[in-house]
């Protein structure tokens, strides 16, 4: 009896084993092939010395995976950076560590408070200019998952 209980427990052990690696490598593909675009900026302000706007993105899971995070901390959206041109005008930071993005779909995530560095923001305006155009635009998003830092770059062109 005893050495079929410990038989059980192995078989068990070694299938939760093999799910979490494929879950792993799923993630992974998703994340790789996970695309991203601005969806709407709202609310510019100015609070305490600081310019501050709130945005908007929409993910894109082109993939056949459901992508479901509910990870207490294991899998986070942690920052989100804003270029134009190349150059860093503004930047948020994030905790977020539940997220449902089914197969083959799209979820924005709205309202992300973004604090505007208006020292690099008048560089810019200064040395060369900066405009309205969405293709001048970058936006990056650093996710942490699984022990693994991924960072995903997308043109804001739409």
């Amino acid at each position: 009896m005893a050495n079929d209980m410990l038989k059980l427990i192995g078989v068990i052990a070694g299938a939760t084993t093999l799910f979490a690696f494929k879950k792993k490598r799923d993630y992974t593909e998703v994340i790789e092939k996970m695309t991203i675009d601005l969806h709407s900026v709202s609310n510019l302000r100015y609070k305490g010395g600081i310019l501050f706007m709130n945005v908007s993105i929409s993910f894109h899971n082109n993939t056949n995976i459901d992508f479901d995070i509910y990870t207490v901390g294991m899998i986070s959206l942690r920052k989100i950076r804003l270029f134009y041109k190349g150059n860093l005008i503004g930047e948020a930071e994030s905790n977020l560590t539940e997220f449902s993005l089914p197969a083959k779909s799209n979820v924005v995530v709205q309202n992300i408070e973004t604090k505007l560095l208006l020292l690099n923001i008048i560089d810019q305006f200064l040395n060369n200019g900066i405009d309205g155009n969405l293709e001048n635009y970058q936006l990056q998003i650093e996710v942490e998952a699984l022990g693994k830092t991924y960072t995903i770059d997308q043109e804001l062109a739409y």
